[in-house]
């Protein structure tokens, strides 16, 4: 198993996924510089897009013994800009969804996104001053839909799969059916929020880098 981060080791990784919203991660990467901007953080062939989790404009992010101690945030880490008030009439959610993400710096994955959601007609819409994540969350409710950040920093929006999950190579190690809890030792961090495992919904996924180890803590819903 192989992990970096902008190219450089990445000695450990906490990296949570949730079903819905945005995923975060902390990291240690063996830096004795800072590291800002864009981020690729890369765990065996599996790229997550990233950037510094920055709240009230400060960097969340150090060199403690010569290594770069950090959360990132999937995307720009611009679902918690605070977006004025905005009102709409006689559009589609698409409209209000693009205004969002521009003024929050994120991307649309229009490819995989459901078209029936985005053409959904809205007659009128008051945005309230939020965050953009409460305020795609807000909208999306209000049509019985939802979004997540995928790993590769664009936002999807829709209905979640639930998709079979390719179980080839993975090893589950320990269950925890009172909790609907499973860990399993794998070879890539193939598991996601959104798919079924074991024949159960995944609702969160924590996946956990060390040196020479990957395991994901996989949470069920239901």
């Amino acid at each position: 198993m192989t992990a970096s981060l902008n190219g450089l080791p990445l000695v450990k990784a906490s990296i949570q996924e949730p079903l819905l919203g945005v995923w975060f991660a902390d990291v240690e990467v063996d830096s004795a510089d800072d590291i800002s901007g864009a981020i690729t953080m890369v765990v065996d062939g599996v790229a997550f897009s990233a950037s510094v989790y920055n709240p009230q404009g400060t960097q969340r992010g150090g060199i403690e013994s010569g290594r770069w101690l950090a959360r990132i945030v999937g995307g720009a880490a611009g679902m918690q800009t605070v977006l004025a008030a905005k009102n709409y009439a006689g559009v589609n959610i698409r409209a209000i969804v693009d205004d969002i993400l521009r003024d929050a710096g994120e991307a649309l994955d229009a490819t995989n996104s459901l078209s029936a959601v985005l053409t959904t007609p809205v007659s009128r819409w008051h945005r309230m001053s939020a965050s953009a994540g409460t305020a795609l969350r807000l909208l999306l409710d209000s049509i019985g839909s939802t979004f997540r950040m995928q790993r590769d920093g664009t936002i999807y929006v829709g209905a979640q799969s639930f998709a079979e999950v390719d179980e080839t190579g993975i090893v589950v190690e320990s269950t925890d059916p009172a909790i609907g809890l499973a860990l399993a030792a794998l070879n890539s961090p193939t598991i996601l929020p959104g798919v079924t495992f074991t024949g159960r919904p995944v609702s969160h996924v924590t996946t956990k880098v060390a040196p020479g180890s990957l395991r994901q803590e996989v949470w069920f819903s239901g």
